[in-house]
């Protein structure tokens, strides 16, 4: 089975405390603003063949508090094999995440795929 975490609405810095995203490890781990993204890997899933390795899913608007990322960086992204991001708005919307991604692949070994939201190219 499959979890993928997806809570509508993202994370509200007034209203809420400091969220932990409840996933167990998987060798893919994608992360998207986008919940159609999520969605779409959601449906997929149920299709690919039981041999495919597990994959997980989270909503990147959960993942905007250091303690968050952090968290989420050591307890799933460090027993990743392949890490995909989607981020919509580049580096600077996501900053302090893509330097904890980037010291995670370095210290792990795993691929990193970095895609932009739109159709734009962002060389940074």
């Amino acid at each position: 089975m499959h979890k993928i975490a997806a809570t509508p609405g993202g994370w509200n810095p007034q209203a809420e405390g400091v969220i932990f995203i409840q996933q167990t490890p998987a060798p893919i781990v994608f992360i998207s603003a986008a919940d159609t993204d999520i969605q779409t890997i959601a449906a997929a899933v149920s299709k690919l063949p039981a041999e495919f390795p597990k994959l997980r899913a989270v909503n990147l608007l959960q993942l905007q508090q250091q303690l968050t990322i952090d968290t989420y960086a050591e307890e799933i992204l460090e027993h990743a094999e392949v890490i995909i991001i989607r981020l919509l708005g580049g580096r600077s919307y996501w900053s302090y995440g893509l330097e904890t991604l980037r010291e995670t692949v370095e210290k792990t070994g795993a691929k990193l795929i970095v895609m932009p939201g739109d159709d734009s190219p962002d060389p940074d």
